[in-house]
């Protein structure tokens, strides 16, 4: 098997999307003891935060968010379920034996080579595809996990098809670079061991009496002399994602950048779904105040970043905030298959489809979902009750209403119906409609086509009670 390993270079750092992450210094704590985990600059990790401190008191120093890491680890996954299967997914905390803890994804890349082209294909496809994401990676290929891990982490871009070629780049890797327990680490430094082709070279049994069972264990996991079993990643059942902000935010406006990275992130997933979303919701938080819940409904299953986030810009403009927002959460569980149908070429009606689509949804997020309908038929004769409003999911630019209407009706009508001075001018015959007496809205009329002095076709009717004329509708 072939492997393709995405290591973040910085997760802890990455992860918290700041606007700026000059002079940030992201730090663990465990019991009384805090130290750095990650900084831009790749300095300090694992020293404790008061050294630090003493040496850069320009530094900010910010606690790591394991739910933001998390959620991190998730997106980048969701890349790497684009590019092959099974995947992997392994995130260690930072801990007093791991300070700068440990985090890698894995894809199987041997069954993918003939989609992308072979690894230069591959390799290309995955930094296009981890461009549009946070997190700095470094990536390579090996075959085995571990191999293709620590390759990434410490040689992008590294590329070691065979078993052979691994264990010729081991030798120069230095033994420190292992993921190793202190007590490990400082064993080999004492025996003067610094590479680890010099590690290799030792009897196994002797490795494991001196440095542990561990140390045996990883080498022969590094390099494939015992299987590696992972439990495959799977996508959650609900994609939620949150975001806190570097400061408060105060304006809707400000939520802009925060949006778009969610929902670049939900574009992420739902390609790795192979689907689409009818509908997300955004939770912003306040200090002092409940949750701000904004529901995003869609007509059509989508998942282009730039159209939801227009669709949320229009339902956002019409929002107050109710206080200063320090974080901003995006679920979605509605998951609906892509609507792909076949195309031709010298067909343009399902542009103009799409196009009449995102025009009702652009009104509908602005205006709300009261003020946009379309008209339906009614089971009524009165014309006043002959139609109801009907919803705008899956209206279609050539819909029509759900049951035919008579030809000698017009679609203007007046409400109520005016009263005439005289009778009009008629022109056919009468319908007669009686009808609504079991509801207490009886009619009993006789409709007629006029014609006004100025020429222009009516619809009246006389009342059958008081024989009364009415103007109810106008013909275009």
């Amino acid at each position: 098997m072939l492997w393709l390993a995405l290591a973040p270079k910085r997760l802890a750092l990455d992860a918290l999307t700041l606007a700026s992450a000059d002079g940030v210094a992201v730090t663990a704590r465990h019991g009384s003891r805090r130290w750095v985990v990650a900084t831009r600059e790749a300095l300090f990790p694992g020293v404790e935060a008061g050294a630090v401190m003493a040496a850069r008191p320009e530094l900010r120093l910010i606690d790591a968010d394991p739910h933001a890491e998390i959620g991190a680890m998730q997106d980048l996954a969701a890349v790497a379920h684009d590019l092959g299967a099974p995947v992997h997914l392994e995130r260690l905390s930072p801990d007093p034996e791991q300070p700068a803890g440990r985090a890698a994804i894995w894809v199987e890349a041997g069954r993918s080579l003939r989609v992308f082209g072979g690894i230069d294909g591959l390799l290309a496809a995955a930094r296009e595809r981890l461009a549009e994401q946070p997190l700095a990676c470094g990536l390579a290929v090996a075959p085995t996990l571990e191999g293709a891990a620590l390759a990434a982490r410490l040689d992008n871009g590294c590329v070691l098809q065979t078993r052979q070629a691994l264990r010729d780049w081991l030798d120069g890797v230095p033994v420190q670079a292992l993921p190793l327990s202190p007590r490990a680490r400082d064993g080999l430094r004492a025996s003067g061991i610094r590479r680890c082709g010099a590690l290799l070279a030792l009897p196994v049994d002797q490795v494991a009496r001196r440095f542990g069972s561990e140390t045996t264990v990883l080498l022969d996991r590094l390099t494939g002399r015992a299987p590696d079993p992972r439990r495959a990643h799977r996508l959650p059942l609900r994609f939620r994602r949150r975001l806190r902000f570097d400061g408060d935010i105060h304006r809707v406006e400000g939520l802009g950048f925060g949006l778009q990275r969610l929902l670049g992130a939900l574009e992420r997933d739902l390609r790795a779904r192979d689907t689409g979303a009818r509908g997300v919701t955004i939770l912003l938080h306040h200090e002092d105040h409940p949750d701000t819940v904004l529901d995003v409904p869609l007509s059509a299953p989508a998942r282009d970043a730039g159209y939801w986030l227009l669709m949320a810009r229009e339902r956002m403009s019409r929002l107050t905030l109710a206080g200063p927002v320090e974080a901003m959460t995006l679920a979605c569980d509605d998951f609906a298959p892509l609507d792909a149908p076949q195309l031709d070429l010298f067909d343009t009606g399902r542009a103009q489809t799409d196009a009449w689509r995102q025009t009702v949804e652009r009104l509908v997020a602005r205006l709300g979902v009261d003020a946009v309908w379309r008209m339906g038929v009614a089971a009524d004769h009165r014309p006043e009750r002959a139609w109801r409003r009907l919803p705008t999911e899956g209206v279609e630019a050539s819909d029509a209403l759900d049951a035919e209407i008579p030809v000698d009706r017009p679609v203007w009508l007046f409400d109520p119906p005016r009263p005439l001075a005289q009778p009009p001018e008629l022109m056919d015959a009468p319908e007669r409609i009686e009808t609504g007496w079991w509801d207490g809205a009886g009619v009993a009329r006789d409709y007629f086509a006029a014609r006004s002095p100025d020429g222009t076709r009516m619809w009246v009717f006389q009342d059958r009670a008081d024989r009364q004329w009415y103007l109810h509708g106008l013909w275009a």
